[in-house]
């Protein structure tokens, strides 16, 4: 068999079984080679993860089930052999790690206590002089004279 024959179905049994090789393409790339060593760790197994074999290509096939865990994107969660959406409650809401948690009371927090202070007494006005002056308007302002 071509070597790129033995890769694509390597790729497809290992998809098969649940251990992602990406495309079955015939490449034997880093994600291919990632893929058999999980199925190397699920199953007990010790192939050679740099080169596509025909003894891989037949322990793989040799297994009816999944054996590397479902990995599910996040805010999804394993169901079966599928990944769902994970649906919170009307009263709670998705964390960063994918729990459901409690949603935050909308009800505005009562302010915190302000000190109040007294308004600034103002300064005191000019006393009247008791000279009598003359008042003048100009712009719009008054002036004394």
């Amino acid at each position: 068999m071509d070597p790129a024959d033995i890769a694509r179905l390597l790729q497809a049994h290992l998809k098969r079984v649940g251990c992602d090789p990406g495309a079955a393409d015939g490449a034997w790339t880093a994600p291919s080679q990632k893929a058999l060593d999980s199925f190397n760790r699920y199953a007990g197994t010790k192939f050679d993860v740099k080169v596509a074999s025909l003894d891989a290509l037949d322990a793989v096939r040799a297994r009816p089930d999944r054996i590397c865990p479902l990995v599910c994107a996040r805010g999804q969660k394993a169901v079966g052999d599928r990944c769902v959406q994970i649906v919170c409650d009307n009263k709670f809401v998705l964390d960063a790690q994918g729990v459901c948690q409690r949603r935050p009371d909308p009800s505005p927090q009562k302010p915190k206590a302000v000190s109040r202070h007294e308004p600034s007494p103002r300064a005191p006005s000019a006393p009247a002089s008791s000279e009598g002056g003359k008042c003048h308007t100009y712009g719009g302002k008054q002036y004394w004279q």
